[in-house]
């Protein structure tokens, strides 16, 4: 297609986080802004919520052909992008609801470094391709696969993007994933720490962000509880306030990266749930820390 410069600017940052590697940009860029153009990252973060999808913007008018499972996600789908849309363009929307069932999918990743796979997608190779991905990450030996395979079960968008997740999540010492009727739930805890008394986010506390932000970008029905913790030196309603302002620093983080704010929950534990021994340095490192608990966001 042809946009602005600025447009590809905003759209590639977006559309990576939603389907990179398996993104091919091929546009003209010798043009001048157009207004519709800002709403095209919006638009292209919306495109999961179907089993597969085409948008086509020309001379004013946004075209979406795709499928859905069922006429509740059909009608989410259109009406997030006429949502987006809203009055500076119209939207013609072509999207066939296939009745089949949603894939489901499971996994555990414990800090030994082994993963346990399960679930239901529909057909072989896309099976074997998450079993090989995972394997890649953590070693053949450390999988245990229980994924099975049905033709009844749609090929939506989540199971394409399962394989990805491990090599993205392999340096997460504890998560487990599940995708339940094409929603997905979990919890990240990450290893990454803050220093003493702080609320500065770190380099390494960036990178587990960037892939919470990723998760949720990939899939717009899904929502983030960030809590934030601290270690028991201190003060306890120090130790409180400190904890949320974590939780805070890492919602304005996602929030930056293009995760809207209605989808974050930021909450302050304190030093109430300690993960490690707060009687030495190493355990009070651990325990300053922000988790992720994963759900679907709540109509």
């Amino acid at each position: 297609g042809s946009i602005s410069e600025d447009a590809l600017a905003a759209i590639r940052p977006v559309a990576e986080l939603i389907y990179a590697p398996d993104l091919v940009v091929e546009v003209e860029t010798d043009i001048d802004p157009a207004p519709w153009e800002a709403l095209m990252g919006s638009l292209i973060s919306v495109l999961p919520i179907t089993g597969d999808a085409e948008l086509v913007v020309l001379d004013g008018e946004v075209r979406l052909v795709g499928t859905a499972l069922d006429e509740r996600r059909r009608a989410q789908l259109i009406g997030a992008a006429a949502s987006i849309l809203g009055d500076a363009m119209s939207l013609e929307a072509d999207v066939a609801v296939t009745g089949l069932r949603a894939p489901s999918f499971g996994a555990v990743a414990s800090p030994d470094g082994t993963i346990v796979l399960e679930g239901e997608v529909p057909d072989a190779e896309i099976a074997a391709t998450i079993v090989a991905f995972a394997a890649d990450a953590y070693g053949a030996e450390n999988v245990t696969d229980s994924i099975g395979v049905s033709s009844d079960v749609a090929r939506t968008f989540s199971p394409f993007r399962i394989p990805y997740i491990f090599h993205s999540l392999r340096a997460i010492p504890e998560w487990n994933i599940t995708i339940d009727d094409d929603a997905i739930s979990g919890n990240l805890r990450g290893g990454a720490t803050f220093g003493v008394a702080s609320a500065r986010l770190t380099p390494e506390l960036e990178s587990l962000l960037d892939i919470a932000a990723g998760i949720l970008l990939r899939n717009p029905g899904v929502g983030a509880i960030i809590e934030g913790h601290t270690d028991s030196r201190g003060r306890a309603d120090d130790n409180l306030g400190l904890s949320e302002d974590r939780a805070l620093a890492a919602a304005r983080y996602l929030e930056a990266r293009g995760v809207a704010p209605q989808r974050l929950t930021a909450v302050g534990y304190g030093e109430t749930s300690p993960i490690a021994d707060n009687s030495t340095p190493e355990g009070r490192a651990e325990n300053r820390r922000i988790e992720f608990v994963l759900a679907p966001v709540q109509q």
